[in-house]
């Protein structure tokens, strides 16, 4: 079985989908203009008002798995020139936490959530850099900025968490193109925030101005609301099966059974509410194919296969700049595992590989889900596709 070949064949498919599937649902747009606009978020008796950019999309959403209380939250992006680096991608939440209830040292309380939110927050290539960190009270209510810097400066992630009565509220905002225009640009947003009570019950977002142009409200009994529905999805090959969470897609998987080294199962055609999502899925499946490969243990093997697969990933020709940006070793539902981030340059655009790779008693299973760098919701749902595989007969 050659893991270098079938690799060489998955890098080049996983890129050309992904651009497929981007020029599908890449439409033209003019960035937007300098002035600001109220937006506001409430739900639960909460509300928080604050100045944004004219948004090109906005997405709300119930956040019922991330804790007991009633969370909710929105996330969206502006306006952008033609490379998409001028945007600004942004995530509000609001969060039930009895710890901001009690009586005590909220400022210390703060503190503490804020670090130990950012800690849990996936390393790129380069750890993140904290370039700034202080108090700034909002509307008189205690609050905490953290500035993250990754890569060198080439991008900026500002955080403000902002304590409320029996609640959390969060705003993060992501600029891959960080300079002092931009800055200004986010600290006046970060400090235009306000909040009050509110009648409504049920969560809802209001834009004055320039409206999104695509808007959709989805109450998630199990999940992020803010990600695409999922669906299960069951593959089977040569007497064994992967089943994954995976985004509605109106047509099946391609097979191509023709290399017997593997069966590629391929798609680029995901979606959510018709719109298309910039995301392909190539699933291997690599039974063993004689005694020699059954040879070791399954970690040996599969850190063999890995090791393999890793160098094909960086000799590609397809693609440019490739770097790996994580190796992890675990456990998946009982089976060896590891799990790589790769990053690559094509055709102008920074694109992102999650790669997971199964070992099984006498085969593999590698799934590689594609999209790009800069689309902040897929990077935060497909981690949450890998972690749903499952393998066996």
């Amino acid at each position: 079985m050659s893991i270098r070949k079938i690799l060489a064949v998955t890098v080049c498919a996983l890129l050309l989908a992904a651009a497929t599937v981007s020029a599908q649902e890449k439409a033209e747009t003019t960035p937007g203009a300098a002035s600001l606009q109220a937006t506001t978020l409430e739900g639960f008796g909460a509300r928080l008002t604050i100045e944004l950019p004219p948004l090109e999309y906005c997405q709300l959403g119930r956040f019922s798995t991330k804790s007991e209380g009633n969370d909710f939250g929105f996330v969206g992006n502006t306006f952008s020139s033609g490379d998409a680096r001028d945007a600004l991608y942004i995530g509000i939440s609001c969060e039930e936490n009895a710890a901001f209830s009690k009586d005590g040292n909220t400022i210390n309380q703060l503190s503490d959530y804020a670090h130990n939110f950012i800690s849990t927050i996936p390393a790129s290539n380069s750890a993140p850099r904290i370039i700034r960190e202080y108090l700034l009270p909002q509307d008189k209510h205690p609050a905490w900025m953290i500035s993250l810097s990754y890569n060198g400066g080439a991008a900026r992630r500002d955080f403000l968490f902002i304590a409320d009565e029996g609640r959390i509220w969060r705003i993060s905002i992501l600029c891959h193109a960080p300079g002092a225009q931009q800055e200004r640009r986010i600290d006046t947003i970060l400090t235009s925030v306000k909040l009050s009570s509110a009648e409504a019950t049920e969560p809802r977002v209001h834009t004055d101005g320039i409206q999104p142009v695509e808007f959709t409200k989805r109450a998630a009994e199990n999940g992020d609301a803010s990600s695409p529905a999922l669906s299960t999805t069951t593959l089977r090959d040569r007497g064994s099966a992967l089943t994954m969470q995976l985004p509605t897609s109106g047509v099946p998987f391609s097979v191509d059974t023709s290399r017997t080294e593997g069966t590629f199962f391929t798609s680029n055609r995901f979606s959510h509410d018709d719109t298309p999502l910039a995301l392909s899925a190539v699933l291997i499946h690599t039974p063993d194919t004689d005694a020699g490969q059954t040879s070791g243990s399954m970690e040996e093997r599969l850190n063999e296969q890995t090791a393999l697969l890793t160098q094909g990933i960086l000799t590609s020709p397809q693609g440019s700049e490739k770097k790996i940006l994580r190796d992890d070793v675990q456990s998946q539902n009982g089976c060896p595992a590891r799990q790589l981030t790769v990053q690559a340059h094509y055709q102008g655009q920074n694109i992102i590989t999650e790669i997971l790779l199964i070992r099984g008693k006498t085969d593999t299973w590698i799934a590689e889900l594609t999209f790009y760098a800069e689309d902040t919701v897929l990077a935060e749902l497909v981690p949450v596709l890998l972690s749903s595989i499952k393998i066996g007969a």
